[in-house]
């Protein structure tokens, strides 16, 4: 992102959202031997579960390690969804034979996003997994978007979520 893109949003931002298939943003450093290491962030946002088939299939593929970070959360109902959301993600890593690790994110640490980037640098990771909000692509960084322009260079797969509770 330059320039006026910081204000307005990418090209890469607008890409991305537009489309229902996932999207791996890749910066000019390349990886040619697969994904040896996923990093999976989770937040208290229950769509997180719409990128585990997708970090299992990869896994499975490429016989990777998928790093969990869970976002630290102080509020009692956030804590409580998103410890549940990772018990659920990890119950099936386990019945998918994948293997994982996991590391709570810290308050102490700073933004979530620059601690899932010095997780995946310090973890060798060769590639994280986001969700893109479309809502916060037009006028300020999220944190998502942050890992997507990480200056660590790292591939990001930036899945869309599907809205579930939409009505047929």
């Amino acid at each position: 992102k330059v320039g006026f893109q910081k204000i307005a949003g990418s090209y890469v931002l607008k890409v991305v959202t537009s489309t229902k298939t996932p999207t791996v943003v890749v910066q000019k450093k390349s990886y040619s031997e697969g994904y040896k290491n996923i990093v999976f962030p989770i937040t208290s946002s229950t769509q997180d579960r719409q990128k585990v088939n997708w970090a299992v299939t990869i896994a499975q593929a490429f016989g990777a390690k998928v790093h969990l970070i869970p976002k630290f959360e102080s509020e009692k109902f956030h804590k409580r969804r998103i410890m549940n959301v990772t018990k659920q993600i990890k119950d099936f890593m386990t019945e998918q034979k994948v293997e994982f690790a996991d590391k709570v994110s810290s308050p102490e640490a700073g933004n979530f996003a620059k601690q899932v980037i010095d997780y995946a640098v310090d973890n060798e990771a060769d590639l994280i997994m986001t969700l893109v909000d479309k809502d916060k692509t037009f006028f300020f960084a999220s944190w998502d978007e942050q890992i997507i322009f990480n200056s660590s260079q790292i591939p990001v797969i930036c899945i869309n979520p599907v809205d579930t509770n939409k009505t047929s």
